[in-house]
C-alpha cells in the first residue's frame, strides 16, 4: 500500500504542474487574464449564481449542491481506493487530516480544470473543432489546445502527455491494489481459516493478482 501512496503522490506532482503550465501558456496565448473573462462572460459561460428550479437546466446552483453533495460522499465514506487509505493510518485523527488535506486537492484541481476549460473555450470560441473536423470526440479538446499551445517548446507536449497518463494510472494502480486487497481479505482468508498463508505469501499473491 505504501508504494501505491507514493507512486499516487508522485503523479499527481505530475498531473499538477501539467495543468498549470497549461494556465500559464494558456493565459499568455489568449492574451492575458482580462480577454479570457471577457470572452468567457459573452459567451455565458460563467454563471455561479443560477438558482432556477427548472429541471431541464443542466447545472445550477442546486443540481451542483445536491450532486457534488452526493458525489464527495460517496467517494470519501465508500469508495474502496479512499477508505484503504483511512485504514493505513494510525488514529481516527489521522484520517480525518488526511480527508481534509484530500478534499483541498480535489478542489484545487477541479478549480484548476475549470480555468483551463475557460481556455479552451477562449482560443475556440470562434472556430468549433469538432465542426473543423480537428478532432473526432469533443474529449479531444484539451490535447488539441496543449498541441497548439505547447508545440513551439520541444518536451512540454510529451510531459502533457505524461500529466495525462499519470492521472490514468494512478486511478488503475489504485483500484488494482484495492481489488487484490478484497480478493485476500474478503475471499480467501475465509475460505481457508485454518490454513492462513504467511505475510510473505499473502504479498507474494497479491502482487501475482495486481500483475494479472
Amino acid at each position: 500500500m505504501k508504494a501505491v501512496i507514493w507512486t499516487d503522490v508522485a503523479q499527481s506532482f505530475i498531473m499538477f504542474f501539467g495543468v498549470v503550465l497549461s494556465i500559464v501558456f494558456g493565459f499568455s496565448d489568449a492574451g492575458g487574464i482580462k480577454k479570457v473573462l471577457e470572452i468567457a462572460i459573452a459567451g455565458q459561460r460563467i454563471n455561479f449564481f443560477n438558482i432556477s428550479f427548472d429541471p431541464t437546466i443542466r447545472y445550477t446552483i442546486w443540481t451542483a449542491l445536491l450532486g457534488g453533495t452526493c458525489y464527495a460522499s460517496s467517494c470519501a465514506c465508500i469508495l474502496q481506493t479512499q477508505t484503504q487509505r483511512y485504514m493505513c493510518v494510525n488514529s481516527t485523527r489521522e484520517a480525518q487530516k488526511a480527508t481534509w488535506m484530500n478534499t483541498f486537492m480535489i478542489v484545487l484541481l477541479i478549480i484548476l480544470c475549470g480555468i483551463v476549460g475557460l481556455l479552451i473555450y477562449a482560443k475556440y470560441h470562434d472556430c468549433d473543432p469538432l465542426k473543423a473536423k480537428l478532432v473526432s470526440r469533443s474529449d479531444q479538446f484539451y490535447p488539441l489546445f496543449v498541441m497548439k499551445t505547447f508545440s513551439r517548446f520541444p518536451g512540454l507536449t510529451g510531459l502533457f502527455i505524461a500529466a495525462v497518463m499519470s492521472g490514468s494510472l494512478s486511478s488503475i494502480s489504485s483500484g488494482v491494489n484495492s481489488i487484490a486487497t478484497i480478493i485476500m481479505e474478503d475471499i480467501w482468508k475465509p475460505l481457508t481459516p485454518t490454513r492462513l498463508p504467511s505475510d510473505k505469501l499473502q504479498t507474494t499473491i497479491s502482487k501475482y493478482m495486481c500483475e494479472r
